[in-house]
């Protein structure tokens, strides 16, 4: 895919991660992703809001990686991302007053940015994904 398209595309995947963290419970409830805060406060969090997390923060941080061409600004990315996992998670738990911090969100977030940063050094499959004119 062309560079040009992925410059496009990135804001307005970033904002479809941000706007879909900050939906009310109730919503990604029926959407079968959310864990109730006292369950997963105990260990019980759902299979599939685990996969919603690597999922969303995965492709999103891999998304942003294919634009870059520095390592250092590979390294901006991935520190954007973790801070952008956290941060929603903090406005979350002011917006809907929860009991505290998902903690595990903010690690399933940092575990699937840091596994596609890892995957994203390897710079042959950036050039068989994104042609650079």
């Amino acid at each position: 895919m062309p560079r040009r398209y992925l410059v496009h595309i990135a804001p307005f995947w970033v904002l479809a991660l941000i706007l879909g963290s900050l939906l009310p419970g109730h919503t990604k409830h029926l959407l079968g992703v959310s864990t109730p805060y006292s369950a997963a406060r105990h260990g019980r969090v759902h299979w599939q809001h685990r996969l919603a997390h690597f999922l969303s923060f995965g492709s999103t941080t891999g998304l942003l990686l294919l634009l870059t061409r520095t390592r250092s600004q590979d390294l901006l990315v991935l520190l954007g991302m973790l801070l952008l996992g956290l941060s929603l998670e903090y406005v979350q738990h002011v917006l809907f007053e929860t009991e505290g911090m998902e903690w595990w969100d903010v690690r399933d977030d940092s575990y699937a940015e840091g596994a596609v940063y890892l995957v994203g050094q390897w710079r042959p499959w950036r050039a068989a994904l994104v042609r650079d004119p």
